[in-house]
């Protein structure tokens, strides 16, 4: 019975990375690039969004999902990945965007190139190690949660596979070590094969998102 909640894991993941690489993209660029009034108001927020998070917003995220009819789904889970993930990830976008030269954004403007064009094809391009940081950062949240989806979350349709694992270690009788284990060592590979492809990328990237800013 794997299938299912792996699927569920893949999909949630893929989608929290797809929300938080977008959001700390176009927030980290507008916070790392443009000084606006709020600005450090906003930074303030996304500090203390880091802080409020676990159990101590269970019950409000919990009220919340209900009363958007999003218990047991999918949905609930991606949003909620997003508020943990969207504050660090765009901080650390932020640094980064303040470690490229904006004579290469001006060069580009003199070009021809309007802001969009230039983050595209000229800003994006660079900051690749930094964006690499903020998917793999946010897919090993989203895949490893457990708190949330065993909380928001009670059936196979929506069950993710780090649910199913701890339903092995409490099925009735003995624990099903076998099916422990190979949940286990799938459930695994995935954050595995993901820092080997990409390891190089995601230690550049949180260098320079900490240490710019």
């Amino acid at each position: 019975g794997i299938l299912k909640p792996l699927w569920n894991s893949i999909v949630v993941s893929f989608f929290s990375v797809l929300s938080t690489m977008f959001f700390a993209i176009t927030a980290g660029y507008a916070i790392g690039r443009y000084k606006f009034p709020g600005l450090s108001v906003f930074l303030g927020l996304l500090f203390l969004a880091q802080i409020f998070q676990g159990p101590i917003i269970m019950i409000p995220w919990y009220k919340l999902a209900a009363m958007m009819h999003l218990i047991d789904t999918q949905a609930i889970l991606v949003l909620i990945y997003g508020t943990i993930t969207i504050p660090m990830t765009t901080i650390m976008m932020s640094g980064f965007f303040q470690g490229i030269p904006q004579e290469l954004e001006e060069a580009a403007y003199m070009d021809g190139y309007n802001k969009f064009m230039t983050l595209v094809k000229i800003v994006l391009p660079i900051s690749l190690p930094g964006i690499v940081a903020v998917a793999i950062l946010s897919f090993i949240f989203a895949w490893n949660d457990y708190q949330y989806a065993l909380v928001l979350t009670s059936s196979m349709k929506s069950k993710t596979v780090q649910i199913l694992i701890n339903d092995l270690i409490q099925a009735v009788g003995s624990i099903n070590w076998s099916g422990l284990l190979a949940a286990g060592v799938i459930a695994t590979l995935p954050v595995v094969l993901l820092f080997a492809v990409i390891q190089k990328y995601l230690i550049g990237g949180m260098t320079a998102g900490a240490v710019k800013g």
